[in-house]
């Protein structure tokens, strides 16, 4: 799935394919990005935006420190009420990165 259009400059272009080739990447062995994993999912449940931006910081931070990154920041934003057809209401997640700023809004 291809989530971004493809640089038009030679030299990164190269870069986004060979990184689009990946088939498999490195985890760390003792797993804490998937605890950290489920402790969003259980912040997710929980509702509270300061809970959830708290344990993707801390996800993003252990992340960061295994692949030897810059740690971006996030931002939690409220789900968005979408109106659906026959009069019914429902809500919208969103999501997006913008590496320029280093910055994640979920």
């Amino acid at each position: 799935m291809l989530t971004d259009r493809p640089p038009r400059k030679s030299g990164l272009l190269a870069a986004f394919l060979e990184s689009d080739r990946l088939g498999t990447l490195e985890v760390p062995h003792d797993d804490p990005l998937r605890t950290l994993g489920d402790s969003i999912h259980l912040a997710m449940q929980g509702g509270k935006s300061t809970v959830l931006g708290q344990t993707c910081a801390e996800f993003l931070a252990a992340a960061s420190r295994f692949y030897n990154v810059e740690v971006p920041t996030v931002r939690v934003l409220a789900a968005r009420p979408l109106r659906v057809r026959k009069g019914g209401w429902a809500t919208e997640l969103f999501g997006d990165y913008r590496p320029e700023a280093m910055l994640i809004r979920v």
